[in-house]
C-alpha cells in the first residue's frame, strides 16, 4: 500500500464552530511570552551582578569589596549562566562526546579565571 503525499499548502484550515467571545473563561496571553521572559531571568540577573561588580570596582564605592568578597560576588554572578553550560559539558563527557561547545567553553572559562604565572 502506497502512502499518499499531502502538500501542506493544499490543506484548508478547519472552520471554527460558532462565535468566539472574549469572556469565555480562558486566558488570551500566550505561554510563550511568559516562558521567554523566564528564560532570560538568569542572564539578566548575571548581567546586573556583573555590571554592579564592575562599577563597584571602578568607582571604589565600597572599601570592603576586596579579596574573598569580590570573588564570591563574581562567582554568584557567574553561576546562573555558567552552571548550565558546565552541566551540559559534563553530560556530554559521560556520553563519550568530549569536543562539544559546552565542554570546551567550560575548559576555557576555568583556564581564563585561573591565575597565570605572569601575575
Amino acid at each position: 500500500m502506497k502512502k499518499k503525499k499531502i502538500n501542506l499548502r493544499d490543506l484548508e484550515p478547519k472552520k471554527q464552530q460558532g462565535e468566539h467571545s472574549h469572556d469565555d473563561g480562558h486566558n488570551h496571553s500566550s505561554p510563550e511570552e511568559i516562558s521567554n521572559f523566564r528564560t532570560y531571568l538568569p542572564a539578566i540577573f548575571s548581567f546586573v551582578m556583573l555590571i554592579a561588580g564592575i562599577a563597584i570596582d571602578y568607582f571604589d564605592a565600597f572599601p570592603f569589596f576586596k579579596g574573598w568578597i569580590r570573588v564570591v560576588w563574581y562567582t554568584v554572578a557567574y553561576i546562573p549562566v555558567g552552571f548550565p553550560v558546565i552541566r551540559e559539558g559534563w553530560k556530554s563527557i559521560k556520553n563519550g562526546d568530549f569536543f562539544t561547545e559546552f565542554f570546551l567553553m567550560s575548559i576555557a572559562c576555568l583556564l581564563y579565571t585561573s591565575p597565570s604565572p605572569r601575575d
